[in-house]
C-alpha cells in the first residue's frame, strides 16, 4: 500500500469519524432553534451558533441539482472576539437519479476530483467521496434507495483551538 493509497484511507476513517458525529447532530438538529449560545471551552468563552439549515455556502459544495432536501443543519463556533474555532455543516437530499450519476458529479465539483470508494457495512453500502486537508472536511455519501439515491453532505472545520488565559504568576513563584 503507497503513501497516497494510506493517505486517502486515512482521510476517509477522518471523514467517517465525523459523520458519526453528523449524524449524533443530526439527530439533534430538530431540537435546537436557531439561536446563539455561550459556552466555555478549555477555560475560554466562545459563542456557538445554531443553524437549522445549512445552505451551500455552509457546505462549500453545490446542492445536487433538483434534489429535495430531506434535512440540513450548521453550527459554528467562534471565540468571544470573532476569531473561528469551529465549523459544521450537514444536509441530506434525496433525487430519483443513480448514485453513479451523483457521484460522478460530486466527483467533478470537490476540490482534488476524489474518487468515490465503495464501504459496505452492517448499515448497507455506500459510495463515498471525501477530502481532508488544512483543518478542513468535505464528505458526500450516497446511498442508493428503492427510488433513487440518497445523499448526505458534510463539512467540517477545526481552527487552532482558543488559548486558555494565561494567570499572571506570583513573584515568589519565580525564585
Amino acid at each position: 500500500m503507497g503513501p497516497a493509497t494510506r493517505s486517502r484511507r486515512h482521510a476517509v476513517l477522518i471523514a467517517l469519524a465525523l459523520l458519526l458525529s453528523a449524524l449524533y447532530f443530526a439527530v439533534a438538529a430538530p431540537y435546537l432553534s436557531s439561536r446563539q449560545e455561550e459556552m466555555t471551552l478549555d477555560g475560554v468563552a466562545v459563542l456557538v451558533t445554531y443553524s437549522e439549515t445549512a445552505s451551500a455556502d455552509d457546505l462549500m459544495m453545490p446542492f445536487y441539482p433538483e434534489a429535495a432536501v430531506e434535512g440540513s443543519f450548521a453550527y459554528s463556533v467562534n471565540t468571544k472576539d470573532g476569531k473561528p474555532v469551529s465549523q459544521y455543516a450537514s444536509a441530506v437530499l434525496a433525487t430519483p437519479d443513480s448514485w453513479q450519476k451523483v457521484t460522478e458529479y460530486y466527483a467533478a465539483e470537490m476540490p482534488g476530483k476524489p474518487q468515490p470508494e465503495a464501504i459496505e457495512d452492517n448499515t448497507g453500502k455506500r459510495h463515498v467521496l471525501a477530502v481532508a486537508g488544512k483543518g478542513e472536511t468535505r464528505m458526500v455519501t450516497v446511498r442508493e434507495t428503492a427510488t433513487g439515491s440518497q445523499i448526505e453532505l458534510l463539512r467540517a472545520t477545526e481552527s487552532a483551538p482558543p488559548a486558555k488565559p494565561l494567570k499572571p504568576r506570583r513573584r515568589e513563584s519565580l525564585i
